[in-house]
């Protein structure tokens, strides 16, 4: 199975109020992706989660009665980041999703549709959360002659933080006068070095779009930042110097 990605047939359109997108994510600790599927009841199925984007204002988490608690966490850090305020909209198959209570998030999910004859129903699970495939980060750079190309710089490797092994870059992959696109496989990074030229900074948000479509991946939230001004997250994706070594055991007394 894919590690995320989109359905076919999609085209970057923002989320708003007349083009709502919907997203899953299904997974288990130890993977975890999420794909953008079509704004449709029968492309939601009780055993994964589903985010609906309706605008910035306008966010809700809706977990399948089957879901587990690694695909709600990851669902509700990734509406977050939708989310203009944080002001999330959670609703529980079977607890708080009724037709009547949760009515403005139904009505982007109609039981009937024009095209479609039969009634629309949410499904089953379709598969097992143990198969989903892990997406690894990768690092691009933006290209700075108006091309809206990129160039693939690495994949994340597992490096030891303290007591687990997360996927980092090399903090030196970020050159001053370029700039980057990291993809997280949650979120979009947009990295712009302090000497990158004046256009690619400019056309920053179109390489995503690029991306996105050349790549079929999910309209991710996307946060763009200047050299200087990264956040804790993004930094986390980074290290400075070698891999850390597990620690020493304890000597003994022979």
């Amino acid at each position: 199975y894919l590690a995320g990605g989109v359905d076919s047939g999609f085209h970057h359109v923002d989320a708003s109020d007349k083009e709502p997108h919907l997203y899953r994510v299904k997974g288990t600790c130890k993977s975890v992706a999420i794909w953008q599927v079509p704004v449709r009841r029968d492309s939601m199925n009780g055993g994964d989660v589903f985010i609906l984007v309706a605008g910035a204002e306008k966010v809700w988490l809706w977990c399948g009665v089957d879901s587990n608690k690694d695909e709600r966490a990851q669902g509700l850090k990734v509406a977050r980041d939708f989310c203009a305020h944080d002001h999330v909209k959670t609703l529980d198959q079977g607890q708080n999703d009724g037709e009547d209570e949760a009515k403005d998030f139904w009505k982007y999910l109609p039981k009937h549709v024009s095209q479609v004859k039969r009634s629309l129903k949410i499904k089953k699970e379709s598969y097992r959360d143990s198969l989903v495939g892990r997406f690894n980060p990768v690092l691009y750079k933006l290209a700075n002659d108006g091309s809206h190309s990129f160039q693939h710089v690495a994949n994340a490797r597992m490096i030891r933080s303290v007591a687990i092994r997360e996927p980092k870059f090399k903090r030196y992959l970020l050159q001053q006068q370029h700039a980057y696109l990291l993809d997280t496989g949650f979120h979009i990074f947009i990295w712009l070095g302090k000497e990158a030229a004046a256009s690619v900074k400019h056309d920053a948000v179109s390489h995503v779009h690029s991306y996105i479509e050349k790549h079929k991946r999910p309209e991710l939230p996307l946060t763009i930042l200047k050299a200087g001004f990264e956040t804790a997250r993004f930094n986390n994706f980074f290290y400075d110097g070698a891999e850390s070594l597990p620690p020493a055991s304890p000597a003994t007394n022979a």
